[in-house]
């Protein structure tokens, strides 16, 4: 009986897999725009429901495809204080219902400086319900 809550935490842990997947391309399509532009790309966006999509045709992102992680903001207007929007951006990713029982949190989220690379990862947030 040991076996099947360890079973269930590996099959979490690999649909959380494809979240942290799409917050990888999200960081190497603004990487791309960044050297381009000089400037990561901006929405006027935020981490409420209506701000979110599945599909960018800026970023040549597309989630629709994805099974549990479908819906992401690029960027956002939600920063930290510390963080110069010309070299950093914040990128959300919804956390779907039936994976927010494991851990209670809203969304995936990265922080991405260019100066000091990374600087969050992970799940966050009380944010809102999808």
């Amino acid at each position: 009986m040991v076996s099947v809550p360890i079973y269930r935490g590996y099959v979490s842990k690999a649909k959380f897999a494809e979240g942290y997947a799409l917050l990888g391309l999200i960081l190497s399509a603004q990487k791309a725009y960044y050297s381009e532009y000089g400037n990561f790309y901006r929405r006027d966006a935020s981490i409420n429901p209506e701000d979110f999509m599945s599909i960018d045709p800026v970023l040549n992102i597309d989630a629709r495809g994805n099974k549990y992680f479908s819906l992401f903001v690029p960027s956002t207007n939600v920063f930290d204080g510390s963080t110069n929007p010309q070299v950093s951006f914040t990128s959300y990713v919804t956390i779907p219902q039936e994976l927010k029982e494991n851990n209670g949190k809203n969304y995936l989220r990265i922080i991405y400086d260019v100066t000091v690379g990374t600087r969050a990862n992970g799940a966050a947030g009380d944010g809102f319900l999808v």
